[in-house]
């Protein structure tokens, strides 16, 4: 039983064909996708129709929910931050059936298959969906996501690195990020999960595809003229394999309270457009 880890593809159709490309060679018998399948790349439908066509396990991310949410009126004051325009853009552009399914996926998935451990699928944690579980920092995170499921193996996402881990008897595996990855170069990432006698054995794997094309996609869709910095920051951070987005917005908070803002849930245009001055992108 070979499994593939699908997580994070962010809208890149690029990344996520260069990766289904790559797994046609494994023989794959089962697919599980762990959310945040949309927002900051611009083909969301694209890439929710192929999850669709996999008939996999999925789930949906604290990226779904911000749609989801924004389409229930429950963030009306988004549609005026620039900060939030990749959120209200891709909902403005996401077919009903989309809407539709990302709506009806769950946030945790139990699989129980004959013959091998079962597997608990979250996007943060089985706590919180934004939850960040690292390998190497944090590890009471790990004890308590690992002692709080009864499943043997517990796949997760979220934070873009890819590594796994056994401890306490149980399987943890991040497969990192196909569409936006933290691995300091520019290639898309999976994981297989392969049962082999009574265990499961895991395996990463780094697929390079093409960056102009995806960079093409920006401006054709629309999505950069909405949402230039953001887009900018994307773009970047994939050219980069870090986390400049997080970078920014840090940086962004620390001029507006030198400003005179403080506790701010959204940074005020005019301070968004100064930090992209002064940030260098």
């Amino acid at each position: 039983m070979k499994i593939a880890i699908l997580s994070d593809i962010h809208g890149n159709l690029s990344a996520l064909n260069a990766v289904l490309n790559d797994l046609k060679k494994l023989n794959i018998d089962k697919y599980i996708i762990a959310g945040d399948n949309i927002i900051d790349c611009p083909s969301d439908n694209e890439v929710l129709r192929i999850i669709r066509s996999l008939n996999g396990y999925a789930i949906k991310g604290n990226r779904e929910k911000y749609v989801l949410d924004f389409n229930k009126g429950l963030h009306k004051e988004w549609i005026d931050y620039k900060q939030m325009a990749s959120v209200v853009w891709t909902h403005s552009i996401l077919y009903k059936e989309n809407l539709e399914y990302i709506n009806q996926l769950p946030e945790q998935l139990n699989i129980s298959l004959p013959g091998i451990d079962t597997i608990r699928v979250v996007h943060g944690s089985p706590f919180n969906v934004s939850e960040q579980i690292f390998s190497d920092k944090h590890p009471e995170r790990i004890e308590k996501s690992l002692k709080g499921i009864t499943e043997k193996v517990l796949i997760c996402g979220h934070t873009h690195f890819a590594w796994h881990k056994t401890i306490y008897d149980k399987l943890i595996v991040n497969p990192g990020s196909v569409g936006v990855p933290f691995n300091d170069c520019k290639f898309a990432e999976y994981a297989i999960l392969n049962w082999c006698g009574n265990h499961f054995t895991v395996t990463h794997h780094q697929v390079e595809y093409d960056l102009s094309e995806l960079e093409q996609t920006f401006f054709e869709s629309g999505l950069y003229k909405a949402c230039t910095t953001w887009s900018k920051l994307t773009l970047q951070s994939i050219k980069e394999g870090r986390d400049v987005t997080s970078d920014f917005i840090k940086f962004a908070y620390k001029l507006a309270e030198k400003n005179g803002f403080t506790n701010l849930s959204l940074i005020p245009n005019n301070i968004w457009d100064k930090a992209d001055e002064e940030f260098g992108l």
